[in-house]
């Protein structure tokens, strides 16, 4: 029989105790937290406990007897080897995950920064960074560790520490390696992960205390790292370009100026991802679009400058077609159905690309798509598409009347938006219609408004109030058709109505002598609802004293009807300062009608001993005004109030301004948002890169 040939067979020599290989990209497809938990079978076993506890008092007796076992061991820390303090911090770390109070072990968890074995330092790092609160008293022992390592050639190491730097953050961590950190991330030596995570350590620290980056020193040198290669560095650049730029912060502006000589490089990042993404960098692709993240931060960039002009602008237009093309592309998964998180970050990047569009304004044919795409949103059954396209073209509106033209087609979707469960939605729907509304389309916009305040809920109420009263006023033809919708709005809404509104129905009506009499008119006939509102009230006595006289010789609204029917409304009011209005409407009347002294003199007596002291004196005041029956005196005191001047209302100040925001993009998170299905509540989305 032959005999089969020897072969060889590999040893695999197993690494001494506490110490670990280096983690190889190729060793396992698991992550590393299941790697270290992997290699401690005491914390696996702590983990099947914990697990198998089937009531909370079990789950806490267990973690307390652990807690005890492990504060035992870290007072005899001399028979305590590395794999050991690797393994009892590991417990630490999970207990605190689990919600448990961890308030030891902080010494040996940096003990372990001291150790060479990359899961050692890794554990040590990771306790440190969850356990530590960034004014903590041990932050100053973890900066001496945290420079050496960034100083060590070994790359895991540095990574580590960027990784704690980060977490931690803080002011000292911020004033003693902010430098460290720029020479690591500036270093031609460094490695493409080393510098990925230097870039946004270093965008923490900036945000936490923004002295620490000198802009003028450092603007050249960040623009230069956009000529890297590497598109993670590039991506973490583009992060660190933003929150410096978008940073509430006196060298935000400054920054700007600087930051302008990246434009060049931003469309060259850009043309790279969308135009030769298909062919490079397939490392990058997430769900079929090629790196997203990068081209989202490269367009969002480019929104804080001017287009370029010359060849770089048709550079630019190029990329731009390219973005507007993946409309068209759609993924679906192997089970079936569409690719949500394809649809998602597809939706992410054309709003992002869309907004750059809006903000050139330059480009007829992309324009046009931008304005379908975000009509086509309009119907998203997904609230977040939703939201981000009213808010879209309510930017596009405010780029003048040719725009608000293109959208006004959208008017009767925008309405139907109004009964939106999202209340996000209704209140973005009410500004796009605030902005689209014009002569032509004003009573029918005002006309709906109203028919939707009867059933809005309390949150919108005062704004779509607010509105409505603008609007009217803005857009009305004839006053008679403003008055009539004010005093509908009170009736419909008068809790919500600020004061601002109805003194601008008085200033309107006295400047203008040709509706005076109708607004008497329609007053005198609100008046009789037997529940008018108390703003119906006020403004039916204000305009009733002042112009009742106009309305006077019709027998069903003559003085004494007038007068009955105002006191009528005087006990039911709460307001004193309406009583007050009141009272000087009856002397107004004494002052008209001389047979109305002594019906009004009757009812000032009666609050001679009021306990409001404005009603008491007014009282007193007016008595004996009308006591002296000094005709001249009553006409000079009384006589008609003059024209007020002419100005513009405070309610447009305050309807424009919170425009001003939507316009003005401070809300920088929300677009983010479309790429996970969130709401976009986050200002902090340029710091996940990995």
């Amino acid at each position: 029989r032959k005999r089969r040939p020897h072969i060889a067979r590999r040893r695999h020599r197993r690494p001494p105790p506490g110490r670990a290989l280096a983690p190889r990209a190729d060793r396992g497809t698991g992550t590393m937290a299941a790697q270290v938990a992997g290699a401690m079978r005491g914390l696996n076993m702590f983990i099947g406990d914990i697990r198998a506890c089937t009531t909370k008092e079990a789950e806490e007796k267990r973690v307390a007897k652990e807690f005890a076992h492990i504060r035992k061991t870290f007072k005899e820390a001399k028979k305590l080897d590395g794999y050991g303090r690797k393994k009892y911090v590991a417990k630490l770390i999970y207990c605190h995950v689990l919600g448990y109070e961890v308030d030891f072990g902080h010494m040996e968890a940096l003990r372990l920064l001291s150790s060479t074995a990359y899961q050692e330092k890794q554990i040590g790092y990771m306790a440190l960074g969850i356990l530590l609160h960034e004014s903590h008293e041990m932050i100053p022992l973890i900066v001496n560790s945290c420079k050496q390592d960034l100083e060590a050639p070994n790359t895991f190491h540095r990574c580590l520490a960027l990784s704690a730097i980060a977490n931690i953050g803080g002011k000292e961590m911020a004033e003693s390696l902010a430098a460290p950190v720029m020479k690591v991330l500036f270093a031609g030596a460094s490695k493409a992960v080393v510098k990925k995570r230097a870039a946004l350590c270093l965008l923490r620290l900036y945000r936490t205390l923004p002295d620490v980056l000198d802009v003028d020193e450092t603007a050249p040198k960040f623009i230069k790292l956009l000529d890297n290669m590497d598109l993670g560095v590039i991506t973490a650049t583009m992060g660190l370009l933003l929150g410096v730029l978008k940073h509430r912060h006196t060298v935000s502006t400054h920054a700007r100026q600087l930051f302008a000589a990246a434009v060049p490089n931003v469309v060259t990042a850009l043309k790279r991802v969308m135009l030769d993404g298909e062919q490079r960098d397939r490392a990058y692709k997430y769900h079929g679009l090629a790196n997203p993240w990068l081209a989202i931060r490269c367009l969002r960039f480019l929104g804080y400058y001017p287009e370029p002009e010359g060849a770089l602008k048709t550079r630019l237009g190029t990329a731009l077609k390219a973005v507007s093309r993946v409309q068209k592309q759609t993924k679906r998964r192997e089970s079936g159905g569409i690719d949500v998180n394809h649809k998602n970050m597809k939706n992410a990047l054309l709003f992002e690309a869309y907004d750059l569009v809006v903000h050139y304004n330059s480009d007829a044919q992309l324009l046009t798509a931008a304005i379908a795409f975000f009509k086509r949103c309009l119907g998203e059954r997904e609230t977040n598409a939703r939201y981000l396209a009213l808010r879209a073209m309510v930017k596009c509106a405010a780029r003048g009347p040719k725009m608000v033209r293109l959208l006004e087609k959208s008017t009767d979707n925008v309405l139907k938006l109004l009964t939106d469960a999202d209340i996000s939605i209704r209140r973005a729907s009410l500004d796009l219609l605030y902005v689209l509304c014009s002569v032509d389309t004003a009573k029918k916009i005002v006309s709906q408004l109203l028919q939707y305040l009867i059933t809005a809920d309390y949150a919108i109420r005062e704004e779509l109030v607010l509105k409505i009263a603008i609007l009217t006023e803005k857009y009305a033809t004839v006053y008679s058709w403003y008055v009539d919708v004010i005093l509908q709005l009170i009736s419909l809404a008068g809790d919500h109505v600020s004061d601002d509104v109805w003194y601008r129905v008085i200033q309107l009506v006295t400047n203008h002598e040709d509706i005076q009499e109708y607004a008497a008119g329609v007053v005198f006939e609100a008046l009789q609802h037997p529940s008018c509102h108390e703003l119906t009230v006020k403004v039916g006595g204000y305009i009733l004293g002042e112009f009742g006289h106009l309305i006077a010789e019709n027998d069903e609204q003559g003085p004494a009807e007038q007068f009955r029917l105002l006191h009528s409304k005087f006990a039911t009011v709460e307001s004193d300062s309406t009583k007050a209005l009141l009272l000087s409407t009856y002397v107004k009347f004494v002052n008209l009608y001389p047979e109305m002294k002594q019906p009004v003199a009757d009812v000032l007596r009666a609050h001679l001993s009021d306990i409001n002291a404005e009603l008491q004196q007014r009282a007193v005041e007016y008595l004996q005004l009308i006591e002296q029956d000094d005709e001249d005196l009553m006409q000079t005191v009384w006589d008609l109030m003059p024209a007020f001047p002419e100005r513009e209302t405070n309610l447009l100040e305050r309807a424009e301004r919170r425009l001003k925001g939507i316009v003005d993009d401070d809300d920088d998170g929300e677009k983010a948002g479309a790429a996970d299905g969130s709401d976009g509540a986050s200002d902090d989305d340029d710091d996940d890169d990995d």
